[in-house]
């Protein structure tokens, strides 16, 4: 081994020495010497998939002379607005973008009177040019996300051209659309044929990339195919056949050695003030630092990598000009703990850990002549592609950044100085923070071979067994997997994922065989991915309520250097992990008691079906208000309803209560998006895709600013049935849709329309999160046997004394405030009734004083506010249902005239002369030193317990009032910053309706748009061990709820309530990270 590493030093040095060795070895004597030149240029010329984000590198001979005046940087419109910095002691520039550029577009950069020691430069061909990559996931329309409307390979490295393959050479295909990936299936939709027998391979697949990796070298001489056919794309249509030939070329030496090349990547002195070597030469900023930049961190996370790489070049007398090398999935780089800070200033009280980026397939690439130069004394350009995946230490932040970064394409430069290979290379890394936000980051690597390669430390090896983090918090020990153990916060449709300390090989994992699912103890069939450290498991149906499932594993599990897993639940020594959802009935006690889907979010605006909007109303910006059982003359407020923006980045989203009937949800049927041209609706093309319970449509191009749209979410027009063109659940129950007009358990509803105008994009964070756990299991607004937490079989009973602090996750507690009553409401009561209605005395039940939440939220995380100290999360206003609450409320007379007050003034029409009458009474028989008594008129005569139930109850969120008063602004609450971590702060209005509320005697209410202002809410955010967002929120102060009691239209009482403090305690989990 020691005389390949010297081999390869002589022939790593005989490879660059003609292109930017030392400069005493370096003839100057020579036809191509030019001593003023360009020598270096990121992007590419004519590279493709460039990162929106990107800068513009350009490394010259000697020191640049150059302003921003002489650069032309334009693109699809027009010029590009860029800042310009000079680095690399002068030899340097980086045109930075302002803002980021357009996806799937051409650029192009002209220098103009740029000059080099008095010597004007310029490109080779006079224009740098490239092409941004498409699109992210849910990043635009779907123009925008594919490179072409046509699915087919766009690209292959190698190419056999100016890149040829090599007996060691990994295979990344590039596509114009994003893939399905359930459809990319090795040995069949992708195969690498040799002599008619598949070769072994692993198979990587991203959303645009395909990675084909072979387990052993090939042979050089022999004849290859690699074809892809059946591939679909997640926009539907299959792959054009694709056919490659290829015969691999020999790198070994004569000797049929390949030997290894050990450099080091070295850790900069500092991230973000780096000084003297730790500074890229070719971008300005620190060497071997990864920032992750966006909305949810700002620019404040960045990870310092550092750590020996192991590379082979091919033998140097076989290939002088192009030279290719390899290193070995496997290698890893480690990093510091990342500093986590919420929009760039909150810290999350806890930073990631160690940072470990693990290559996951070899990384293949080629040293080739300066395309820029041909002077002798120009380096060797690099083009390298990697796949690597990332993880962190700490549990939380592992599973909020765990990925693959797939085709990582490092452009760069090499030359041997003193002796040593140094290579500098740019990349753009593109990690999901999260899973809701593609943030961004330059890496400006740099590596250098060890002097003394004999004496060059020798690879680590690894001989740690896998295993699955455990996060010791507040809640004791436990894994990082989902659902873990939060089972009742899990959404039918998100995946099981288990996270792992490290990557695992995707080879050793065979479903039936080294990893198997079980639902109720029978095999459950699944597909399965890796994304990083994390183990995806998706069921073909999506998980139930009330089933157990299982997740087994076994040894035959490795990571990437043969480790086997050994025990996946080292908590209880077990190789399995399980859960059980929780119990949603369909029949409670021979009841059914199966309520329709209601959308829970709608986004863009709010989930209900509306008035028609008159043209002033449309005038206005408004479309219309809430349809209900109740009139509008009789409601306390009535809100119109905004006509929204709509982001052109952003797709149409809406998520359901209950698990949908697929078929039963089609573009241009029962979901309508259309554009108004001139007063005309048009059908919008695009892309519907439907889960359990969420559509997502986008658009095939983009919303136009200012132009008004609208989606209609059909339904059945009222009552029962479910009609071919009516939206409805898998049980066949049509979409309700008009919740305030209270349909019944398994009617429908009119038609949702919402419209909405087109916006600019933005690029701020949407948020979808979840109430739950819900007591409320199947949505129905009701509490059904097994479903009420303070249940007997819970230990409770009706003298439990509960305080409002401990009320339960999304729920609220409403007691009755003072007696309860005012007017012909001598007493009232929340829960029961009363022991004694004459003098008020309540029975106790305090578990009865409780409404159940079910329902979603929709928010947008924004860039941290200094004036507000904290970071804006906007609320999306959208409405939720509460269970039933009973009631009983005393109705009588109060003809005490002793106290100063009667209620005899609530009487209608009478009631001011009879208390006026009575308080002269009282007033003559306290100056004759008479008892009330003695007159015969203490007490309360005609009490009359009344027993009520309020139904289900909808609570809708109300938008804020703007300068001009109008109520179109939505609610912002901020996380900020506190000793005890970080905390959600939010206040905002409601209105609270009761559509089935009736009370006897002729008696009406106002629980119709009740508004209940100022709720105010905090409560701390927090991380599970899988890396979802949780945040637990309570009311912090009192909230009076007082119900007006009218008869005939005139006033006669109220029923005084109220919230106590703590008594609303809403829980809101995201999304699974692993979409």
């Amino acid at each position: 081994m020691e005389n390949n590493k010297v081999w390869l030093t002589l022939a790593a040095a005989s490879v660059l020495a003609a292109c930017g060795a030392d400069k005493g070895s370096v003839s100057l004597d020579t036809p191509t010497f030019n001593p003023r030149a360009l020598y270096y240029t990121y992007p590419l010329d004519n590279q493709t998939n460039v990162a929106p984000r990107a800068p513009i590198a350009l490394q010259f001979s000697h020191e640049v002379v150059a302003s921003a005046d002489n650069f032309s940087f334009t693109g699809p419109d027009g010029d590009v607005d860029f800042d310009l910095a000079r680095v690399g002691d002068g030899k340097g520039v980086v045109l930075t973008p302002k803002q980021a550029l357009a996806p799937d577009s051409d650029y192009k950069v002209v220098m103009n009177g740029v000059t080099v020691e008095g010597e004007a430069v310029t490109f080779a061909d006079g224009t740098l040019n490239f092409t941004t990559r498409a699109a992210l996931q849910g990043m635009g329309s779907v123009t925008q996300q594919k490179s072409s409307d046509s699915f087919e390979v766009a690209s292959m490295f190698p190419d056999d051209q100016t890149f040829k393959t090599m007996d060691f050479s990994t295979f990344r295909l590039q596509t114009t659309q994003p893939i399905d990936r359930t459809t990319a299936t090795y040995g069949d939709t992708i195969k690498l044929m040799h002599d008619g027998e598949l070769v072994p391979a692993l198979l990587l697949v991203g959303r645009t990339q395909i990675t084909v990796d072979p387990d052993e070298d090939l042979t050089p001489g022999d004849s290859y195919e690699l074809t892809v056919n059946g591939v679909k794309s997640t926009f539907g249509g299959s792959i054009a056949a694709f056919s490659h030939s290829m015969t691999p070329l020999d790198t070994a030496s004569p000797t049929g050695e390949r030997a290894v090349l050990v450099t080091n990547a070295p850790p900069a002195d500092d991230c973000k003030n780096p000084t003297g070597t730790s500074v890229s030469e070719l971008t300005g900023k620190a060497i071997n630092c990864v920032p992750v930049i966006g909305t949810l961190l700002q620019d404040q996370t960045v990870s310092k990598q550092s750590g020996d790489i192991y590379g082979e070049l091919g033998y140097g007398p076989s290939f002088p000009d192009v030279t290719p090398l390899r290193i070995k999935r496997g290698g890893m780089l480690v990093g510091d703990a990342l500093e986590v800070f919420i929009g760039g200033k909150v810290p999350v009280g806890f930073d990631s850990g160690k940072v470990t980026v693990q290559i996951v397939s070899d990384a293949t690439g080629y040293l080739f002549p300066n395309p820029n130069s041909p002077s002798d004394n120009a380096p060797k350009n690099l083009r390298l592609f990697m796949d690597v995946s990332t993880s962190t230490a700490d549990a939380r932040a592992n599973g909020a950044f765990t990925q693959n970064l797939m085709h990582l394409e490092l452009i760069g430069k090499a030359q041997i100085i003193d002796g040593v290979l140094q290579a500098d290379a740019i990349t753009v890394v593109e990690p999901r923070v999260l899973g809701v936000e593609n943030s961004y980051g330059l890496l400006s690597f740099h590596m250098e071979s060890y002097l003394d390669q004999v004496n060059a430390p020798s690879q680590a090896v690894d001989a740690e067994n896998p295993f699955v983090p455990v996060l010791d918090g507040d809640n004791g020990p436990e894994l990082s997997w989902q659902p873990g153990n939060v089972a009742d916060r899990m959404v039918p449709g998100e995946p099981i994922v288990i996270h792992f300390n490290e990557a695992l090989d995707p080879e050793t994992i065979v479903p039936g065989g080294s990893l198997n699912l079980t639902k109720n103890g029978v095999m459950d069939p699944f597909t399965w991915e890796l994304n990083g450290n994390a183990l995806v498991i998706r069921p073909d149906s999506p998980v139930e309520h009330g089933a157990t499932y299982a997740v087994t594993t076994t040894p035959a599990i490795t990571d990437l250097a043969g480790n086997p897993l050994q025990m996946l639940d080292t908590l209880e020594g077990d190789n399995s992990l399980t859960f059980t959802m929780p119990v949603a009935l369909d029949d409670d006690g021979g009841t059914d008691v199966r309520r329709g889907p209601f959308a829970m979010t709608v986004y863009p605006g709010f989930p209900c079906a509306s008035s028609d909007a008159t043209q002033a109303e449309l005038d206005a910006n408004t479309q219309g208000v809430c349809l209900s059982s109740s009139p509008q003359s009789e409601q306390v407020v009535v809100d119109e309803l905004p006509i929204v923006d709509m982001p052109a980045n952003r797709p149409i989203r809406v998520r359901f209560s209950q698990n949908m009937k697929a078929d039963s949800i089609a573009l241009g049927s029962s979901f309508i998006v259309e554009h108004d041209n001139n007063g005309s609706w048009e059908a919008v093309d695009g892309d519907l895709k439907v889960g359990p319970r969420s559509l997502t449509f986008t658009p095939k191009t983009t919303w136009v600013e200012g132009d008004l749209y609208r989606y209609t979410l059909k339904s059945n027009g009222g009552g029962t049935g479910c009609p071919a063109d009516a939206m409805c659940s898998e049980d066949e129950l049509p979409l309700q849709t008009a919740l305030l007009q209270l349909p019944g358990m398994q009617e429908g509803g009119p038609d949702m329309v919402i419209l909405f105008h087109g916006a600019p994009a933005i690029d701020t964070v949407f948020q979808e999160l979840s109430n739950l756990p819900s007591a409320d299991v199947n949505n129905n607004f009701q509490i059904d046997s097994g479903e009420d937490p303070f249940s007997d079989e819970n230990g409770f009973t009706d003298d439990t004394v509960i305080d409002p602090l401990d009320t339960p996750a999304n729920a609220t507690m409403i007691q009755p405030r003072g007696t309860g009553g005012e007017g012909l409401v001598a007493y009232a009561n929340t829960g029961c009734g009363f022991s004694n209605p004459v003098d008020g005395s309540r029975q106790p039940c305090d578990r009865k004083k409780f409404l159940y939440v079910a329902g979603d939220l929709n928010t947008e995380v924004q860039d941290y506010d200094d004036t507000q100290g904290g970071v804006p999360v906007v609320i999306y206003p959208t409405q939720v249902a509460l269970t039933n609450l009973d009631a009983t409320a005393a109705i009588g007379l109060d003809i005490d005239p002793s106290d100063g007050s009667t209620s005899l003034g609530s009487v209608p029409i009478l009631g001011g002369l009879l208390d006026s009458t009575l308080q002269t009474l009282g007033d003559v028989a306290a100056q004759l030193g008479l008892s009330t008594d003695a007159l015969g008129i203490s007490g309360n005569i005609g009490l009359v317990p009344i027993d009520t139930a309020t139904g289900p109850n909808i609570m809708r969120v109300r938008y804020n009032l703007d300068d001009q008063g109008n109520r179109d602004q939505p609610p912002v609450g901020y996380i900020i910053s506190t000793p005890d971590g970080p905390v959600f702060d939010l206040t905002f209005d409601l209105l609270f309706d009761a559509p089935a509320l009736s009370l006897p005697l002729g008696l009406d209410h106002n629980v119709k748009s009740l508004p209940i202002p100022n709720v105010h809410l905090q409560g701390p955010l927090d991380f599970l061990p899988d890396g979802r967002l949780f945040i637990g929120l309570q009311s912090q102060e009192a909230l009076n709820v007082d119900l007006d009691i009218t008869l005939g239209g005139l006033s006669g009482g109220k029923v005084t309530l109220q919230i106590p403090p703590g008594g609303i305690n809403l829980s809101y989990q995201s999304v699974s990270i692993q979409q």
